[in-house]
């Protein structure tokens, strides 16, 4: 819809009228950031980006999380768009106990079809914000202690600064949940979870 590509912030430019499978769509909201594609989602689901939120509201409800309100499907500024490490790391356990979920969020890379109003398809190449420094061989960027398998940014400009949440194993499995927030530069950001892990992760 026009609102979707309209939305602004994070996005993977789609055009009104333009279409990719919902596969594709889920990628694109849980690797890139996509906020047009979070709104167009929200209004297949539940008809309106309005009455999704209604839902992801009930949701948070029902998994006990009290210190949490959604005004938005997609994570931009709002008074009324809030939550706490605590409450969005029991997002990220919620989300690991899905297989849908784990295998999305650990997504590296990925191609997805786009096919525009005339019906002609095109493809676009597109990187997980957090695990690309990975396949791009920056160690620097991942912490030595465990080994980051999901993860999700969030900026929502000065507000709530650069945060990030982070789900990691040990080489004996051990499992960490990590989230920062605040950072006022992206390296912050990475400088803040590169310090809880290296300094706390035991094996």
């Amino acid at each position: 819809s026009e609102a979707a590509a309209a939305k602004g912030g994070s996005q993977v430019f789609l055009k009104a009228g333009e279409s990719m499978t919902v596969e594709d769509m889920v990628k694109s909201i849980a690797v890139s950031s996509a906020n047009d594609c979070a709104c167009a989602m929200a209004e297949h689901l539940a008809g309106s980006e309005a009455a999704f939120v209604e839902l992801m509201n009930q949701k948070a409800a029902a998994m006990g999380l009290t210190n949490s309100h959604f005004a938005n499907a997609v994570g931009l500024q709002d008074e009324n768009n809030y939550s706490t490490a605590r409450d969005i790391a029991s997002i990220m356990n919620y989300a690991m106990q899905m297989s849908l979920c784990r295998q999305v969020m650990s997504t590296v890379s990925y191609r997805a079809t786009i096919v525009d109003t005339d019906g002609i398809s095109f493809p676009g190449t597109f990187f997980h914000s957090v695990l690309r420094d990975r396949l791009e061989g920056k160690p620097e960027n991942m912490p030595s202690k465990v080994t980051i398998t999901a993860g999700k940014t969030g900026y929502a400009g000065k507000e709530s600064g650069y945060c990030l949440v982070t789900y990691a194993v040990t080489a004996g499995g051990k499992p960490y949940i990590c989230v920062t927030a605040e950072a006022k530069t992206s390296d912050g950001c990475i400088a803040d979870y590169l310090a809880v892990y290296n300094g706390f992760a035991k094996p």
